[in-house]
């Protein structure tokens, strides 16, 4: 067990390309990471992590959102692997000196957001929560104004627990302090997609602090960045709600308009934008961006949400073994917290009934999270019975796919032209009808090459392939969806053929 943040650093051997390079395994394991090279380039890089022997998906790694302290080098924004042991890069342009530094933190017990005096001001995850002592500033804090809030998002994928945000920004702190040489996290605020929000930079919450976070504009702007990936997947109710509520606060503290536009330092902003509007980045992911125009209304309206009521976030996807993160705020009619209450979580059963699945009880600012471990996709619902303050309340119903765990491996990497690849691996739960699809890499791309049957035995299952061409192939095994589960892929085998 991890017992103090840990830093570490290795140059990345890889040469520009379309294809992943190697894996790199590193010399412990690491929950967030990122890179730097010389300057007067500009590489696109894409990245993917090993946890618990899966492969992530392929996610973009953004520049910096402000220039590093290091002479003569520039670098990326840092991406959440959340205990990865190695990782693959892809990259496009030159890279020249490239290097990786990791950030490896302990996990803290979940903090409770503190809820101010101040009116309007929403209950706020203080530094010495999430461990900044960890984290000191270099500097004193710099003050300037508040012209326009400026969002963000962090990346890594979105399948975290609410017990993992805390973690995730210390680790951020701690790279753009320690790596970017920025006096502390670039970000004023931070929120994640349970409705958690975290104080970013040290300076007072309330004042007009100086972050990292729009280079060019970080004396006329505050900045909040959503935790998560938001390219495809939109930001969640909870968090939408969240920013909201913050952005409708701290836009007030400074006299600033929820809607409108400001010139500032010769370029036209709205009051509240993406990143991607004041520099060159696709941040904060496209799907993020499309809900600003929405965000802006809510700030000025004050339309944060249902008021009161339970409220249930849950990831759409996991594979097997991971547990499902369902997390959720309960609040009266009136909108204050309800800390101390029962909540339950249930599945609908085929029939159509719910049956209690687990259970909980909210926190002091009235969030809940429930962990559960589980092999068969569902709908999910969180219930409050009520008491004598509150009345009772069911949540939105939430579908999780659950897909299964597929793995793959050939007996041997390298056969002669004209033999046979022995295929096999196991899954969980068993499944049946696997096929193998096969491809064969030409002129740069990949040609599909056949699909052929398996032999399904529990949960291992095999599969023999003819190669009839020399080449590369990249064979995958896939399951199709049941009544247990979303349809699965196992990891890629690659085999050459030669001769």
């Amino acid at each position: 067990m991890l017992d103090a943040p840990v830093d570490f650093e290795a140059a990345v051997p890889v040469r520009p390309a379309v294809a992943a390079s190697r894996t790199i395994r590193t010399a412990r394991r690491f929950d967030l990471f990122g890179f730097r090279w010389r300057a007067g380039a500009e590489p696109r890089l894409r990245v993917r992590v090993r946890r618990r022997g899966r492969w992530s998906r392929w996610v973009a790694v953004p520049h910096a959102h402000a220039p590093l302290r290091r002479r003569g080098q520039e670098g990326s924004e840092p991406v959440w692997a959340g205990g990865a042991d190695a990782f693959q890069l892809r990259v496009r342009g030159r890279a020249p000196g490239l290097r990786a530094h990791f950030v490896a933190v302990p996990r803290r017990p979940r903090p409770v957001a503190r809820r101010a005096a101040a009116p309007g001001q929403p209950p706020i995850v203080s530094r010495a929560a999430w461990g900044a002592s960890k984290c000191p500033p270099r500097e004193a804090p710099g003050y300037g104004r508040v012209d326009v809030a400026f969002v963000h998002h962090t990346v890594n994928a979105n399948d975290y627990g609410p017990e993992e945000s805390p973690a995730m920004v210390l680790a951020i702190c701690r790279f753009h302090r320690n790596h970017n040489g920025w006096s502390d996290v670039g970000y004023n605020f931070l929120v994640d997609r349970y409705g958690q929000v975290f104080e970013g930079r040290a300076g007072g919450v309330d004042r007009a602090v100086v972050g990292a976070q729009a280079a060019g504009y970080n004396s006329v702007s505050t900045g909040v960045s959503s935790i998560g990936e938001f390219t495809a997947e939109p930001q969640t109710g909870a968090g939408t709600s969240a920013l909201a509520r913050l952005l409708a606060w701290k836009l007030g503290v400074h006299g600033v308009p929820a809607e409108g536009r400001i010139t500032t330092r010769g370029r036209t902003f709205e009051r509240i934008s993406g990143h991607r509007d004041a520099n060159s980045t696709a941040c904060p992911g496209d799907a993020l961006y499309a809900q600003l125009p929405d965000l802006r209304r809510r700030v000025a309206t004050g339309d944060f949400g249902a008021a009161g009521g339970l409220a249930l976030t849950a990831p759409r996807r996991v594979r097997v073994p991971d547990a499902v993160a369902f997390g959720g705020t309960l609040a009266d009619p009136a909108g204050v917290p309800l800390g101390g209450r029962p909540v339950e979580l249930q599945a609908r059963l085929a029939g159509g009934d719910w049956v209690r699945v687990s259970g909980t009880v909210t926190a002091a600012d009235g969030t809940w999270w429930i962990s559960l471990p589980t092999t068969r996709s569902g709908v999910f619902r969180a219930v409050f019975p009520g008491d004598g303050a509150a009345p009772p309340s069911t949540s939105p119903a939430r579908r999780v796919a659950v897909l299964p765990r597929i793995e793959a491996r050939a007996t041997r990497a390298r056969v002669r032209r004209g033999q046979v690849v022995r295929l096999l691996g196991s899954t969980s739960p068993p499944k049946r009808g696997l096929v193998v699809l096969a491809w064969r890499r030409a002129r740069g791309g990949l040609r599909f090459a056949g699909r052929f049957g398996v032999l399904e035995r529990g949960r291992g299952w095999s599969a023999v392939v003819r190669v009839r061409s020399a080449g590369l192939y990249r064979f995958q095994v896939r399951s199709r969806a049941d009544r247990a589960n979303a349809a699965g892929s196992s990891n890629v085998v690659w085999v050459r053929s030669v001769g």
